[in-house]
């Protein structure tokens, strides 16, 4: 099983040195992550952790429906998250050559 979403973006502050890296994404990511894994994995019927996650959008057991703006968000919420990481890394690397 792979890491957490959380666990990721805490190594990509403390490992990969992106200190900086924002918190507002860790959420948003983890929600829809979590919504894509119940997809992918588990036939559409949220689990407990999506459930939390959703605020109780998403119900435990109960069949998920993911519409159009629901993708459109998640979007939105992976492309300004991967930005900032490539802006970051990019920054840090920059740096590390520049020595």
């Amino acid at each position: 099983m792979g890491e957490s979403t959380e666990t990721i973006f805490r190594l990509l502050r403390t490992t990969f040195g992106l200190k900086s890296l924002s918190e507002g994404h860790d959420k948003p990511v983890a929600l829809f992550s979590l919504a894509r894994n119940c997809v992918v994995h588990n036939a559409c019927i949220a689990g407990s952790e999506l459930e939390k996650a959703s605020g109780g959008l998403f119900q435990n057991g109960s069949r998920i429906i993911i519409d159009r703006l629901f993708v459109m968000r998640a979007i939105a919420v992976f492309r300004v998250a991967a930005e900032e990481i490539d802006s970051l890394s990019t920054s840090v690397h920059s740096k590390a050559f520049s020595k």
